[in-house]
C-alpha cells in the first residue's frame, strides 16, 4: 500500500465517520498526536488496533449493491445485522435465498426502534424475518442513546461492514435506479470484528424482542424506484491490504473525540461530506466541530464542505464564508 492509498483511505473514512458509526482507519506511518482520553458511560472507550488486514471501500450508487451482496453471499456461519432501517425488498429476497441455500446459517437482526421514515417497513421486515425463524429485536436503550442510528453487519465473526446509509433501495440500488451517495467500508480481521461483535451483543442484550401482536406487521415493501442515467464512475471498489491502525468510533461514547481528532490532525486537505449541520450556536458539540473546521482553514489546510441546504445551513455557510471555506 503506497502513501497515496493511505491518504485516500484516511480521507474516505473521515467522510464516513462524519456520517455515522464508523472506524478511523489510517496508515501507521501517519504522524498524529495521541488523542486525549475522554470518559464515557460505557466500556466502549477509545481503542486502536495495529493490524495487517484487508479493507474494501465502496460507494452508492456505483457498486454498493453488488459488493454488499458479495459479502452476504460469502457467509458460511453467521450474519449479525444492526441497522436503523430496512426498506429494500431485494435485500429481503436475498435473505430468503440464503435461508433456502444455507439453512444452517445463523442470522440475528437488530432493527431501529421507532426509526423515522421506517416505521412500517421495519415492522414488515421484522415480521418477515421472524416467520423465517430468525430472531429479531428492536434496538432501544433510552438511558444511553436516543436512536440506534448505526448501520453495520458482521460476517462469520471475521468481517465487519459499516455503512453510512440504511439497508434501503436508495443505498443499495438495482442497476439503473436512482439512489443516494452513500459510503461503506468492510474490514476483515477477527480482533477488530470482535470489538464490533461486543457492541452488537451489548445492544442485543438491551433490545426488545419483536412481537407481531404488539408491534404490528407493516405493509409489504415496494419494488418501485425512479430510474437514473448516472454512469457510476466509481464502480471499482477501493481494495487495501497491509499494516493499518484502526480506531472504532462510536456514538455517544467516542464520536466527538474521533471527529475532532481527525479534523485537528489535518495538515494539507480536509474534505467533509455530511447531510446537514444542526444545533449550531448552542455552545455544544457541533460548535466544537465547526470551530475545529475553521481552525484547520486558519492553519493553512485546504477545506471543502458538501452539505444539504437544511437546518442550520445558512448560519454555517455564513460562518464558513467569513473564512473562505467553500460549502456546496
Amino acid at each position: 500500500m503506497n502513501n497515496n492509498h493511505h491518504k485516500i483511505l484516511a480521507a474516505f473514512t473521515l467522510v464516513l465517520m462524519l456520517s455515522g458509526f464508523i472506524p478511523l482507519v489510517v496508515s501507521p506511518m501517519a504522524d498524529f498526536e495521541t488523542a486525549e482520553p475522554v470518559f464515557a458511560p460505557s466500556d466502549f472507550t477509545w481503542q486502536t488496533f495495529n493490524k495487517n488486514l484487508n479493507v474494501t471501500t465502496f460507494v452508492s450508487p456505483d457498486n454498493s449493491r453488488d459488493t454488499l451482496w458479495h459479502f452476504l453471499n460469502s457467509a458460511e456461519d453467521s450474519i449479525y445485522v444492526e441497522v436503523f432501517g430496512i426498506n429494500n425488498p431485494y435485500l429481503l429476497d436475498l435473505i430468503h435465498e440464503l435461508h433456502s441455500t444455507k439453512p444452517s446459517l445463523e442470522m440475528k437482526f437488530l432493527l431501529g426502534w421507532n426509526s423515522i421514515g421506517y416505521y412500517s417497513p421495519n415492522d414488515y421486515v421484522a415480521n418477515n424475518l421472524t416467520l423465517l425463524g430468525y430472531p429479531v429485536r428492536w434496538t432501544t436503550n433510552d438511558t444511553e442513546f436516543r436512536y440506534a442510528h448505526q448501520k453495520f453487519a458482521i460476517i462469520d465473526n471475521e468481517t465487519t461492514i459499516i455503512h453510512a446509509g440504511n439497508w434501503a433501495k436508495t443505498s443499495f440500488p438495482e442497476d439503473g435506479n436512482k439512489a443516494n451517495r452513500e459510503w461503506s467500508i468492510a474490514m476483515t480481521d477477527t480482533e477488530i470484528t470482535g470489538y464490533y461483535r461486543d457492541v452488537f451483543d451489548y445492544d442485543w442484550s438491551n433490545g426488545i424482542d419483536y412481537d407481531a401482536g404488539t408491534h404490528g406487521t407493516g405493509s409489504p415493501l415496494s419494488y418501485s424506484q425512479a430510474s437514473s442515467t448516472y454512469t457510476r464512475p466509481f464502480a471499482t471498489n477501493g481494495e487495501f491490504s497491509g499494516p493499518m491502525n484502526v480506531t472504532p468510533i462510536l456514538s455517544p461514547e467516542t464520536s466527538l473525540q474521533g471527529i475532532l481528532y481527525c479534523i485537528n490532525a489535518a495538515q494539507a486537505t480536509l474534505d467533509i461530506q455530511i447531510p446537514y449541520f444542526t444545533s449550531v450556536g448552542d455552545a455544544g458539540a457541533v460548535d466544537q466541530v465547526v470551530d475545529a473546521i475553521i481552525a484547520a482553514k486558519e492553519r493553512g489546510v485546504t477545506v471543502r464542505v458538501i452539505s444539504e441546504e437544511e437546518y442550520d445551513w445558512e448560519l454555517v455557510a455564513g460562518m464558513f464564508a467569513e473564512h473562505d471555506i467553500p460549502i456546496v
